[in-house]
């Protein structure tokens, strides 16, 4: 009895792991998707907005954006 609720141990850790390592990769690349799409649109209104070079920082968002 002892044996295989080790087994049932062993195989519910590894499950366990398993289930929190995918959600922890899900979130970490699904909010680093947003994060890096308002760190994006974060720049670009600031300096759009900004009324003393907006075309020269339009161009430079444009430059940051693609690359």
């Amino acid at each position: 009895m002892t044996f295989f609720f080790f087994l049932y141990f062993i195989n519910y850790t590894f499950f366990t792991i398993k289930v929190l390592f995918t959600l922890f990769l899900f979130f970490f690349f699904y909010l680093s998707w947003f994060i890096f799409i308002f760190w994006q649109w974060f720049w670009f209104f600031i300096f759009f907005f900004d009324n003393r070079c907006s075309s020269f920082y339009f161009l430079f968002f444009i430059i940051r954006f693609f690359l």
